[in-house]
């Protein structure tokens, strides 16, 4: 389990395919002295922070820690895995209870634990929850990973009593010391992307969903991750579940998000009105009622979208293409409605490329000089913001599909403080596709020792190794853990990975939907 964490389990799965964690986990399990070099659980680290583009407005902060502190949260989880375990069974209406995947099932990209029920298992529970109820409750905790606090876990797992007379030792002190150590010893937060951050919030909410049963009696309904859907016979037993539920999560220091917890009269809609009308849509197998059926889908989605300012629209409604069999003749027209979509709502951008790549191994013609265009038009409108995700798989289009990156994206790239745009640049560059060049300067003053325990560990250590930045001294020989990593050729970027080998899943709203994926 340990090394499934490392290889699967590390790196968020947002990030373009070309980071990964391969390498490490192989390191970590194989022969030699790896144990011997790798810095004790009170080293202090801080993580990576990526900004990921939501839905609307929102934006999401994952983190990518360092490699010593992923190890250390790893094998955490893996020695306290039985009583983990045990510690979830207190939870009677939780759906994403972490689970270890079944290696014979497994598929490429699937993460080391997954939730107990995926996305697309929702509908049925929603049923269930709704089907003898009157009153719905859907309450939201309000920013979960954020708003954790990490002596909270010995708290969950083994009660507050217990926590103030042990300081040290059990799962939760374990938990809680590696977390902390491993963002700068911050208490407050779980960095989002790693497995190990999903189980100690399950950790967490299992608790108060023992709280909340045990004070409200039965209680019909579920909780997948940070969402509940709970029913009951009266208004006044869904107001007072509120009332339970806030002081339960309080318990913890948590609290609800006044803006998405509402009681709702049922019967109510199962899944958005939006996506069952995506998801139905007809598109006609003649050339001309086909390019009328796109003009007036992708027409509906803009309707859907500005109606719906705060879901996933566009990206689901892109992914649902790929199951519609185009007519070559629309492939033009086809190209061009995907494309403006990509630069409409930011989430569309990858499952716009999965497509493309897909399509592209079927024969159809890519049109490269608009694809350079959007991509162009991605990084100048998102790198002054700041929108690292949006400029990252930007840069990732670019190598894929081998195409330059212009003087004012190179430009606006080079100013850029993040360590994933910076690699995927620096490769750009190295791959000869950014013929102005790049401005190094401002990530060249992160190559010291000290940066490899701090946020741009992974820009200190990758680019260094792979030849694209040049230190004045060598740092990484003075830190012997990185330098036991060069030394057995260990990467967190492969260059080679530019296919989209597995697909994003697109989350439906609240309220319902299955879950699509793109055709690979």
């Amino acid at each position: 389990m340990y090394d499934r964490l490392i290889a699967a389990g590390y790196f968020p799965k947002e990030l373009p395919p070309t980071f990964n964690t391969d390498s490490y986990a192989a390191w970590l399990v194989g022969p030699g002295s790896a144990g011997s070099v790798i810095p004790g659980e009170k080293t202090v680290t801080k993580p990576s922070a990526h900004n990921l583009a939501q839905a609307g407005t929102l934006r999401r902060r994952l983190g990518i820690p360092n490699p010593i502190a992923a190890h250390h949260a790893s094998r955490v989880v893996a020695t306290h895995w039985g009583t983990i375990v045990a510690h979830l069974k207190v939870s009677q209406i939780a759906k994403s209870t972490p689970v270890l995947p079944i290696a014979s099932s497994g598929t490429v990209g699937q993460r080391a634990i997954l939730p107990a029920i995926a996305l697309g298992g929702l509908p049925a529970a929603r049923a269930r929850t709704r089907s003898l109820g009157r009153y719905l409750l859907h309450a939201d905790v309000a920013r979960c990973y954020a708003s954790i606090y990490t002596h909270s876990i010995p708290w969950a797992l083994h009660s507050k009593p217990w926590a103030k007379a042990n300081k040290s030792g059990g799962a939760g002190n374990d938990l809680d010391l590696v977390l902390r150590n491993g963002q700068d010893q911050q208490t407050l937060g779980l960095p989002i992307g790693p497995d190990w951050s999903f189980v100690a919030a399950e950790c967490i909410l299992a608790s108060v969903d023992q709280i909340l049963t045990t004070k409200c009696g039965v209680v019909r309904g579920y909780r997948f991750m940070d969402d509940y859907e709970l029913s009951f016979p009266s208004h006044d037993q869904a107001q007072n579940a509120i009332g339970v539920l806030q002081e339960a999560l309080a318990e913890f220091e948590l609290a609800l998000n006044p803006v998405k917890t509402r009681i709702l009269e049922l019967p109510c809609e199962h899944e958005a009105a939006w996506v069952a009308e995506l998801r139905s849509f007809e598109f006609r197998t003649s050339s001309q009622g086909q390019a009328n059926d796109l003009l007036r889908y992708f027409d509906r989605c803009y309707e859907l979208a500005k109606d719906n300012p705060n879901a996933h629209v566009l990206q689901y409604g892109v992914s649902r293409l790929a199951s519609v069999s185009i007519d070559a003749s629309n492939w033009p027209l086809y190209q061009s409605l995907l494309t403006q979509a990509s630069l409409a709502e930011p989430k569309t951008f990858r499952p716009y490329l999965s497509l493309l790549q897909v399509l592209q191994t079927k024969g159809f013609p890519i049109d490269l000089d608009s694809l350079e265009e959007a991509i162009q038009l991605q990084i100048t409108r998102h790198a002054p913001l700041g929108h690292a995700s949006e400029v990252a798989w930007s840069l990732w289009a670019a190598l894929a599909f081998k195409l330059p990156i212009g003087v004012k994206a190179a430009a606006e790239v080079s100013r850029m403080d993040d360590v994933t745009v910076a690699l995927l640049a620096l490769h750009c560059q190295a791959a000869k596709q950014v013929p102005s060049g790049l401005d190094t300067t401002f990530w060249e003053q992160f190559l010291d020792a000290e940066e490899l325990r701090r946020s741009r560990w992974l820009l200190s250590y990758e680019s260094v190794v792979k030849g694209w930045l040049t230190p004045t001294n060598d740092h990484i020989k003075d830190d012997p853990f990185f330098a036991a990593l060069r030394a057995a050729n260990v990467s967190f970027y492969d260059p080679t990975r530019l296919t989209l080998t597995h697909a994003p899943v697109v989350k439906p709203p609240t309220g319902g939907g299955t879950s699509i994926s793109l055709a690979s």
